[in-house]
């Protein structure tokens, strides 16, 4: 996981559309819209079998039209998961 690299703020880029031509190309693995979902949760059911999880929080998003891209400011805050199995 990203936390295990960093102490500091990271930037991740995505160089793909979650969907091209109607077919997903690519999980989004960020919250989508700050007015309907701002949170996501991170292997909430520990289908790794490793404890880690985390919650993403929306921060921020900028669409910048010139570049045609969207800028989303994330907050990672890990969490430990409680293993099933």
């Amino acid at each position: 996981m990203i936390t295990h690299s960093t102490t500091s703020p990271t930037t991740i880029v995505m160089l793909t559309q979650t969907h091209e031509s109607g077919r997903e190309k690519c999980f989004p693995y960020f919250p989508l819209d700050a007015s309907t979902n701002r949170s996501l949760t991170v292997n909430e059911h520990d289908e790794f079998g490793d404890g880690q999880g985390a919650t993403l929080h929306l921060v921020d998003t900028i669409e910048n039209e010139a570049a045609r891209c969207t800028i989303r400011e994330i907050e990672l805050i890990p969490t430990t998961t409680t293993a099933t199995g």
